[in-house]
Formats: C-alpha cells, sequence, structure tokens
C-alpha cells in the first residue's frame, strides 16, 4: 500500500464515559485519546483521509469514494443490525472495507447465536437461558448461581457493569426488570471462574499474522471468582486493569480449536475472542469481529507483542483488506 491510498475513517464519538450508567448505549462510541490516535496514524499512512461521523453521511458522499478503502470503528445505537449498515454498503458499492462482513458481525453480536456456532468446534461456554420478558423469568431456576444478566446483542460493555452478577433467583428477576427496559433479549449465563483473556487473531487465507492471548489483571489478581470486566473497569477506571501477554496458558488443543474457527469465519481480518481459562480449557464468553483499535486496548497490544507499531498495525489491516476486496473481485469473473 502507498500513500497515495484513499481512506474513508467512519466513527461516532463522546467526550467521556464518567456518567456512564447501565442504561448507556453509547459506549462503544470513541473516546477523544482514541479517536485522534487512529487519526493521526491513518494521516501517516495516507495522504488522502476523509472523516465521516456516521454512515448516512458517507453514503451522502459515497460516489466520491469509489477508489477508497473504508475503515469503520462507527457503534451507532438501539439497533440490533447496526455493526452490519457499513460492511452492507461497501459491499453493495464494491467497496473494499476493514474487517468482518455483515454475516459475521450479525452472528457475533448475538451472543446466544454465537455460543451455537462455536460448539461445532469444541468450544465451549458457559450455561446460559434467553429472556425476552417477565413470562421467561422461571428460566432463571434452570442455572447454578452466580449468575451474570446482560443484553444479548450488544458490545463494548454496554448494559454491563459488576453489579450484572447476582447470587440469587430474587436478584436475577430484578436485574432482568431493569434490562428489559432497554435490552431485549437478555441473556443469563452461570458465572466463569477463571483467569480472563482475550485471544487477539489478525490474518486472511488461513495465514495467521497475529495470534496473541492477553490476559486481564487487576492488582495482582488474575483468577476470577465474581468479577466481570465491564464498564467500571473498561471504560470508567481502566487505570485499575492491566493487560499483558500470556501465550502459555492456553493450551495448544485449544488453540487449534480457535484457529480453526477463525480460519472457517470467512471475512473478519482481524478478531478478539474473549473468555476464560480454567483447568486447562477455554470457554468462551463472545466474539468480537469489531474489535477496539484503541492504542492501549487487548488488539493494539497484541500487535505490539507481535513486532507492529500502532501505524504498521493499521496498514497491514488496511492492506489485508484489500487483498480481500481483489480475492472477492477474482472470483467474480
Amino acid at each position: 500500500m502507498n500513500r497515495a491510498t484513499n481512506i474513508v475513517f467512519i466513527a461516532d464519538r463522546v467526550n467521556d464515559y464518567k456518567t456512564a450508567t447501565i442504561q448507556s448505549t453509547n459506549l462503544e462510541f470513541l473516546s477523544d485519546g482514541y479517536f485522534n490516535a487512529l487519526y493521526n496514524s491513518l494521516n501517516e499512512i495516507s495522504n488522502n483521509v476523509t472523516y465521516y461521523q456516521s454512515p448516512e453521511n458517507f453514503l451522502k458522499r459515497i460516489a466520491q469514494h469509489k477508489d477508497a478503502v473504508v475503515l469503520s470503528v462507527w457503534s451507532g445505537e438501539k439497533s440490533r443490525n447496526r455493526k452490519a449498515l457499513v460492511p452492507s454498503i461497501c459491499e453493495a458499492y464494491n467497496i473494499p472495507y476493514v474487517g468482518a462482513d455483515s454475516y459475521l458481525h450479525l452472528i457475533s453480536a448475538d451472543k446466544h447465536l454465537t455460543k451455537t456456532v462455536c460448539s461445532r468446534f469444541g468450544i465451549n461456554s458457559a450455561r446460559d437461558v434467553l429472556i425476552s420478558s417477565s413470562a421467561d423469568f422461571w428460566l432463571l431456576n434452570s442455572l447454578k448461581y452466580p449468575i451474570i444478566i446482560k443484553p444479548n446483542m450488544e458490545g463494548g460493555s454496554i448494559g454491563i457493569f459488576q453489579e450484572n452478577v447476582v447470587e440469587n433467583i430474587v436478584d436475577a428477576r430484578k436485574l432482568c426488570e431493569l434490562l428489559l427496559e432497554n435490552y431485549s433479549p437478555i441473556i443469563a449465563e452461570e458465572y466463569l471462574p477463571g483467569q480472563e483473556v482475550s485471544i487477539c487473531i489478525a490474518g486472511i487465507n488461513k495465514k495467521i499474522d497475529v495470534f496473541q492471548v492477553m490476559r486481564q489483571r487487576i492488582g495482582n489478581k488474575t483468577y476470577f471468582t465474581h468479577e466481570i470486566f465491564g464498564a467500571e473497569i473498561k471504560k470508567i477506571n481502566n487505570a485499575s486493569r492491566v493487560i499483558e501477554v500470556a501465550n502459555e496458558i492456553l493450551p495448544y488443543d485449544e488453540k487449534i480449536k480457535i484457529l480453526n474457527l477463525y480460519n472457517s469465519l470467512g471475512k473478519a481480518e482481524v478478531m478478539r475472542i474473549d473468555g476464560r481459562i480454567n483447568e486447562n480449557e477455554f470457554r468462551l464468553i463472545e466474539l468480537t469481529p469489531d474489535c477496539s483499535l484503541n492504542i492501549t486496548g487487548s488488539v493494539s497490544l497484541a500487535f505490539q507483542n507481535s513486532g507492529y507499531t500502532y501505524t504498521e498495525m493499521l496498514e497491514l489491516l488496511i492492506t489485508n483488506s484489500i487483498k480481500s476486496w481483489e480475492d472477492q473481485n477474482a472470483n467474480r469473473l
């Protein structure tokens, strides 16, 4: 890739997360630090970077960008389809874009469906039930407590705080009532004790450029029996968290399962797979193809440990996205 490559950058922004609550739906918006690092690095890669704050604004001027590549970290709010919008627009206009296609975004957005897909590759997860209304509350009796209750189709810690861990059926019903005011369906799943990890993968055509196991640590603690990494830690008080490389804790057979899954997913290019490791078993929490590219996040640190600078990470992702687009168009001939 050369500096003549045109880049369209789409992102929504927020000043900070200091007033975030369990009802906040903007936790995937970009803070100033995240936005500035990403935007400045893109300008190191290309002389022609155009920023839009929404897919709508991009679509209005899309005729100007037929020769561009699109990098979107746009989140949107209150729509289960929102992560699929930019990939769908790009595919409709045959414009290359970074990251997962619409299909993968929609599968990954549904936590319950994600577990079904991953189970085909021998990747286990916690037992769960889906709650769409108070008529489903009886299902909560089938789970072993403590449990975690959270939105089934949200990401970026939206609707997930420490209070989402509950110890009994009474508190579970109360939390379900609160969450159902803003999110439906919600998912209730048994708590997974263990070490919290984000497995960060990048690559195309079964060539893996990055595979790193990034472990979460708070103080000296890496094994968790009650805590969750929700908005308090990830968004509001992230200074208390350390992300460290821990490749040695993932058993080899679990790594093979994860690689087989990743290579089967089609257009992804970069992904974070979150889970817990306990007694030499990885158990899935969620797939995140719309993973944060924040310079201080797990994915960026994984690239750094693989020998890439932040700008080189973005350049590789853009280069791979163009290769994916070229391969797709070659197959159309």
